[in-house]
């Protein structure tokens, strides 16, 4: 009888430090999550609804390297000017639960590749948004604004984009958007 008492302790002080291990482990792996959650949700809140809103990161810079990398954009930007529907404009610079979209400009100024997304605010569909992302195709640099209307007039959608200006239209009116002075007028 004594031996098996003996084997017992034996064999289950080798499981102690097996299970604290194991232990450790969930809890780590419990707490990272934790805070993976915590991480997103904080980030879906950091907009408010002024009438200009500049995400976190307002500025981005990128090496000419990578935007000459795209043939298209390196060989004739005008090709990629004028309005187009959701499908043909790629992939979107602002996240789904900031930015409804409707559909895509791109203007050329004075060889900056000018990208605007219309739409509406995700949170707040009654609020018309511009994402607005500008790209020297000189020296690679980028930035990207939200602009949103004043007023509740729901989604934006854009029907020409000529110079630095846009006409758009929405459930009630049409307006203007001037890319020089980043402002909204009502058209009647």
């Amino acid at each position: 009888m004594q031996k098996r008492i003996y084997k017992k302790k034996r064999y289950s002080n080798k499981l102690v430090p097996f299970q604290w291990g194991w232990l450790l482990a969930g809890g780590a792996l419990i707490i990272s999550c934790l805070l993976l959650v915590a991480i997103v949700t904080s980030q879906g809140q950091a907009f408010t609804n002024d009438a200009t809103i500049h995400l976190p990161v307002t500025s981005i810079t990128a090496t000419p390297a990578s935007i000459r990398s795209d043939a298209t954009i390196a060989i004739n930007a005008d090709q990629l000017t004028g309005v187009f529907p959701l499908t043909a404009g790629g992939p979107i610079p602002v996240p789904a639960n900031v930015l409804h979209p409707t559909n895509i400009a791109r203007i050329n100024i004075d060889n900056v590749l000018v990208s605007i997304y219309a739409g509406s605010m995700a949170r707040t569909p009654t609020i018309g948004v511009l994402a607005i992302l500008r790209e020297n195709l000189t020296t690679g640099e980028q930035n990207l604004h939200l602009y949103q209307t004043a007023q509740p007039v729901g989604a934006l959608t854009i029907l020409t984009a000529h110079n630095t200006i846009l006409t758009f239209s929405t459930a009630k009116e049409n307006g203007t958007f001037n890319l020089v002075t980043n402002q909204f007028s009502a058209v009647g």
